[in-house]
């Protein structure tokens, strides 16, 4: 059910606080969410969804991002 105009919003801050990220769904019908981090290290992220009978929820994660090279 859309909030705010999309399916899901998920936001992404680094350990640091200093490198900040808002996201939202590839499309509007599947809530598919892509970022680029901008390296490697912990972040925290928080996914935001509105249900039908539940309403607004809120999700937290911790992810550890490692380097490509």
């Amino acid at each position: 059910m859309p909030y705010l105009g999309a399916l899901g919003h998920v936001v992404v801050l680094d350990e640091h606080g200093k490198q900040f990220l808002h996201v939202h769904p590839i499309s509007s019908d599947q809530t598919v969410f892509e970022a680029n981090f901008p390296s490697a290290g912990f972040y925290k992220l928080w996914a935001e969804f509105n249900f039908s009978d539940t309403g607004v929820m809120h999700f937290p994660f911790a992810v550890k991002v490692f380097s490509n090279e």
